[in-house]
């Protein structure tokens, strides 16, 4: 009989069998049929399905054991593993009105396949135990990086987002999280569940974000760590997820349009030592690599007004700049970037004459928060031009003000048409050398599902880009509200990258500080004890940011949480800033108002002495690279940090006395006490026989402040003494001594400045240049408390 064509009796009734990871087809019938199966499934299954794959290089070791369920990495240098299980991966999401990421589910994936494509990669099947959908991770070793590339089965499938790879962990003996949520660097430790507990962090969005697309992982005892990297950032987010063993960070894919589109790019940089210095240094070099890097020094090639930077606070207000001025520069504020320096009436020529003395003139702008009409500054046809974050969905919601005025957010499609509308007549034809583009460098990339523009993150952010670039374009110098570093390569300074973290969240009292509204506090209760713990504690304060991109970018306070708002309410935390902002060789954000910050009228000395212990350094440290950041005590309250001329800062944040040595030389600190030294420049806030004195020393300044007088330094006598270079043939001498019989001599000025034979002049109250102050010639030139005008050679006094 001829059985070709005939049913074989060993496959009758066929049926499916399925594995505990994936389906294996396995026919029977009969014991013949299960004995085959049997055997299939011992001899084949094993080495095809369930068996351990790895790969490895001189650094690291890979293992992927499909029977477990999990991957395991491990440092050769270090000795430690990490291991991801994928028992539990994030599979469905929700969104909120903005498009973050809220609420992930998590359920059981399959590792059903590892299979080594060569010595360094391997490839990797997953399923999703949920809806049996298949995934794709290609894992590459390369040098002390493991990179993941995430694809599907059907890149265009409906999706939400996805977890993959599932988070790795290990024991650590003191674990701690960093990362930039719209801060310069928050320090976390794993196993305090205060604050960041099970928080989502969108990559490059406003708050709880991503500043830079990346999470480290560090033993602050043993000093090694991981730095997880989202290289395709534009789509991810990161969930600080609360396990029984602390808070680890799961990578998440957001949805491209709805399906995953595109392959996902993570990897995980491993450290041996250094800390968090360490990981930045690595993001650094990749950001360099990736040709995603620009310092300060490249952009004033390009653009020379950028050193004017140097030294240069921004000073915001709605009053006119030439009255400020009057006062403020013969009392040294000659450095400044002015904000709105086109109010009272200002324009071509004033700002021209602005420009000539040395100062950053420039008007605030905003491309996002608009209401209906003509396209102009923050007016735009709203139907029309407006995001729509969802199909079908209404023009999205902006800036509303305490009064009820409902701004919408202009898609990021018509910005460039918008700036092409006003920048000549606002900007160009006024004489302005800068512009601060408010908002887009904080918003959030979005999609944009309005009918007429429909994109994706990626082109929103190509439209944000050619905004700043039309403006780089013109030679003006850049800021940018906050300063997600997508865009630091067009940008010169930011505000908001040296504040902490969560200062929006408000406190008991909600009626008082509301930092985006510049509403000052009234009490202390205005400030939420996370805000306190992550945005005030120099303890879980770092410079991630600085670290990185210090010589890149001038960084600074985001302007309802510069110094000056906390001065009547809480003023410790007012000088915690500025050391802060010395230690990170950063510049104070200031208001020239007497209803904003400081409240110059009520609180100018204040304001001042914020003024003269910051800029100078700053100059000092411009365009450098910061190497280090050190926590010299166990409590993490004396802090230092260098840079890459030289200069070193260490501050105590301590409320008692810390004593070191520096150069071989002994050195008390008191409390809230520094020390700081830059080529040009010394300055500090020491013990000193028994007083504190405060002081800088710098080519073209001098400035102490002490009850005794300095064995040190002849100009500093008891009181307060500010010697500084006006222009190139005046000096302003500004002499507050603590008794009014004491008195300056003359010829320290003279041995200060470097010249012999000045002619010294006493200023009114109205700044107003008297007659010379001659010696009876019989005693040197002693000077009483007062301002003066010193006046170099034969110069004739202005």
């Amino acid at each position: 009989m001829d059985r070709r064509n005939a049913p074989d009796p060993f496959f009758l009734n066929e049926k499916i069998v399925n594995s505990p990871n994936c389906p294996v087809r396995c026919r029977y019938n009969g014991m013949t049929g299960i004995r085959l199966c049997i055997f299939w499934l011992l001899c084949v299954l094993p080495t095809v399905v369930l068996a351990d794959a790895g790969i490895s290089n001189s650094r690291l070791e890979f293992v992927a054991n499909p029977a477990g369920n999990v991957l395991t990495v491990k440092d050769k240098k270090t000795g430690r593993k990490w291991t991801a299980s994928f028992d539990q991966c994030a599979e469905t999401f929700g969104q909120d009105e903005w498009q973050h990421i809220c609420n992930p589910q998590y359920v059981k994936f399959d590792l059903c396949k590892a299979e080594s494509t060569s010595p360094s990669t391997m490839k990797l099947t997953v399923k999703d135990g949920q809806n049996g959908r298949t995934y794709f991770l290609d894992a590459e070793l390369k040098d002390n990086a493991l990179v993941f590339e995430l694809s599907s089965s059907d890149m265009n499938a409906p999706l939400t987002g996805i977890g993959l790879p599932p988070v790795f962990t290990t024991e650590l003996a003191d674990g701690h999280l960093v990362f930039c949520d719209r801060s310069c660097g928050v320090l976390k430790k794993q196993t305090d569940f205060d604050g960041y507990t099970d928080t989502v962090l969108d990559t490059y969005a406003n708050t709880s974000c991503l500043d830079m697309p990346w999470v480290g992982v560090v033993d602050m005892k043993a000093g090694d760590g991981v730095m997880i990297l989202f290289e395709t950032p534009l789509d991810s987010a990161m969930h600080l997820r609360k396990t029984q063993g602390g808070i680890w960070p799961q990578p998440l894919w957001k949805s491209r349009m709805g399906a995953l589109k595109t392959r996902r790019r993570i990897s995980y940089h491993f450290s041996d030592s250094g800390g968090y210095v360490a990981l930045a240094g690595m993001y650094r070099n990749h950001q360099q690599e990736q040709d995603k890097f620009k310092t300060l020094a490249q952009k004033t090639t390009e653009r020379p007004n950028v050193e004017r930077l140097t030294g240069s606070p921004p000073i915001w207000g709605d009053g006119d700049v030439f009255a400020f001025l009057h006062e403020a520069r013969n009392l040294g504020v000659t450095k400044a970037i002015f904000g709105n320096a086109e109010r009272g009436d200002r324009g071509r020529t004033d700002m021209e004459k602005l420009n000539r003395m040395g100062y950053l003139t420039l008007r605030y702008d905003s491309y996002s928060d608009i209401l209906d009409g003509k396209t102009w500054f923050q007016h735009d046809d709203v139907k029309k031009t407006a995001y729509v974050l969802q199909p079908g969905g209404e023009p999205l919601k902006g800036w509303q003000t305490l009064e009820g005025l409902q701004y919408y957010s202009r898609s990021s499609a018509y910005a460039l048409q918008a700036a092409q509308t006003y920048s000549k007549p606002l900007i160009e034809d006024a004489g302005m050398n800068a512009d601060f583009i408010d908002v887009m460098g904080a918003m959030d990339l979005m999609e944009d599902y309005h009918p007429e523009h429909t994109f994706d993150r990626e082109q929103d952010r190509q439209f944000k880009r050619s905004v700043f670039k039309y403006y780089t374009d013109k030679s003006l110098v850049i800021g940018t509200e906050h300063g997600n570093d997508w865009a630091l390569d067009l940008v010169d300074y930011t505000e908001g990258s040296l504040s902490g973290s969560l200062w929006w969240i408000p406190g008991e009292n909600t009626t008082g500080w509301n930092p985006g509204h510049l509403q000052r506090p009234v009490s202390r209760d205005d400030f939420s004890p996370l805000y306190l713990k992550y945005g005030v504690n120099p303890a879980n304060r770092i410079p991630l940011w600085q670290l990185v991109y210090h010589d890149c970018a001038m960084s600074t306070w985001y302007w309802g949480d510069s110094a000056g708002w906390f001065y009547e309410v809480a003023p410790e935390i007012s000088e915690q800033k500025d050391l802060e902002t010395i230690l990170y060789g950063a510049l104070p954000l200031f208001w020239r108002d007497d209803y904003r910050g400081y409240n110059w009228s009520k609180h100018k000395d204040r304001w001042l002495e914020s003024y003269y212990l910051t800029v100078k350094f700053h100059a000092a440290v411009f365009g450098q690279q910061m190497l280090s950041h050190t926590f010299i005590t166990d409590d993490r309250l004396v802090q230092k940090t260098e840079f890459k001329n030289g200069a070193l800062v260490l501050v105590n944040f301590r409320s008692e006395n810390y004593r070191t040595e520096l150069d071989g030389q002994p050195i008390t600190l008191p409390p809230n006490g520094f020390y700081a030294k830059a080529p040009g420049i010394e300055q500090g806030r020491i013990l000193q026989n028994g007083a504190v004195w405060t002081f800088v020393k710098a080519k073209d300044f001098f400035y102490s402040k002490s009850n005794a007088a300095s064995q040190t330094a002849p100009l500093a006598v008891a009181g307060e003494v500010v010697l500084f270079r006006l222009d190139d043939n005046r000096w302003n001498l500004l002499f507050r001594p603590a008794s009014r019989l004491d008195q300056l001599d003359a010829a320290a000025c003279e041995k200060f400045i470097g010249r012999g034979h000045l002619k010294v002049y006493p200023l009114s109250t109205n700044w107003e240049i008297g007659a010379e102050i001659k010696s009876d010639g019989t005693a040197p030139l002693r000077l009483n408390s007062g301002n003066y005008a010193i006046i170099l050679g034969a110069s004739t006094p202005q």
